[in-house]
């Protein structure tokens, strides 16, 4: 006896989503093991996830590594400037200074800058033809109009990670659900909200 499978039965289709993001989730760690990637590896896995979204069923390995292509350029000259940041920051503290004035406007430029390009900037990448000065000034103005919606993707975003290393238990546990789901499930989640806002309005060029 052949057992008929239905693919558009919602347990079939959930199960098919949890191997896509299983799949996107291997192929982003992966592209991420050269540092210098991880900005394009991030807008490519967003750019998988918006497709998503957007009720299409793209084809995982073949749209990540497009869009990685696509969106290197930029996509790594935005994470060098973050990452230059965040070296710069890190060594002012280890200087040892007592005075702290230049940390704190270094602190204040990197958080505010990370929460634009994490929250934002990289999706923004991943959907729209712009410049990087546009990109950022979009962020930061959708940011600010969607500020409830920023707060929920900034729990999802942070909150998650920071659990993880709460104690050796969850560590233990946590890093596994990394390696395996956890940055896809994120992105996707977050798309969630990105899509709906992306939809409204039409970013400046």
């Amino acid at each position: 006896m052949r057992i008929k499978m239905d693919m558009e039965h919602p347990v079939i289709r959930i199960l098919n989503r949890f191997a896509d993001l299983l799949i996107l989730n291997f192929i982003f760690v992966f592209s991420c093991l050269p540092v210098l990637t991880v900005g394009a590896a991030w807008t490519a896995l967003y750019s998988v996830t918006l497709r998503m979204m957007r009720g299409e069923e793209p084809y995982i390995i073949r749209s990540y590594f497009k869009a990685m292509k696509d969106n290197m350029r930029q996509a790594t000259l935005l994470w060098l400037f973050v990452l230059f940041m965040g070296i710069v920051l890190w060594l002012d503290f280890q200087s040892g200074t007592r005075d702290k004035t230049v940390t704190r406007i270094l602190l204040g430029i990197v958080c505010i800058f990370g929460v634009i390009i994490n929250i934002y900037a990289f999706p923004l990448m991943a959907r729209f033809e712009n410049t990087i000065k546009n990109i950022l000034s979009n962020a930061l103005l959708v940011e600010i109009q969607h500020f409830p919606v920023t707060l929920a993707v900034l729990a999802i975003t942070v909150l998650p990670p920071v659990i993880t290393f709460l104690s050796n238990t969850l560590t233990y546990y946590g890093i596994p659900f990394w390696g395996f789901l956890g940055f896809s499930l994120t992105a996707y989640a977050n798309s969630w909200f990105f899509h709906r806002i992306f939809e409204q309005y039409e970013i400046k060029d």
